[in-house]
């Protein structure tokens, strides 16, 4: 199972120069790592402000990141909280930590892109009839 992460990242990946990816997934795998190797449940405020420190830098490396470990970190706080009473406050660590994380991933960087965010939206939101005239009826 340990070897399942040592293959080469995928050729698309680094053959278009995505390496923005490819550096998110490699900081993603060190946070859920350093969550199973009990960061979260340490008693220190250090040990929080890594764990908050290199879920940020993993939020502002790639969106795809973000897509993909938000929902790994939330199943992991879920399990935590499910699985034992005393995993409850690790449970509460990853959960704050990744509020603070993306709100920090944010503010810092995503939040250059809301009128790209709003104008997408108007598009996606926006009724399919709108402008758009409808084509010529053919002649059968």
């Amino acid at each position: 199972m340990l070897f399942a992460f040592l293959p080469p990242l995928p050729y698309v990946v680094v053959g278009n120069g995505n390496l923005t990816n490819a550096f998110g997934q490699s900081i993603a795998l060190i946070a859920l790592l350093l969550i199973a190797s009990g960061l979260a449940g340490a008693r220190t405020r250090w040990a929080g402000l890594a764990l908050v420190a290199v879920l940020t830098l993993a939020f502002t490396s790639h969106v795809s990141t973000v897509s993909l470990l938000l929902p790994a970190l939330g199943v992991t706080a879920v399990g935590y909280w499910i699985a034992d009473r005393a995993l409850r406050r690790d449970a509460l660590v990853i959960v704050v930590a990744t509020t603070v994380a993306f709100a920090l991933a944010f503010g810092l960087y995503y939040r250059h892109f809301t009128e790209i965010y709003r104008e997408a939206a108007a598009r996606v939101l926006s009724p399919a009839s709108a402008g758009v005239e409808p084509p010529p009826a053919r002649d059968a």
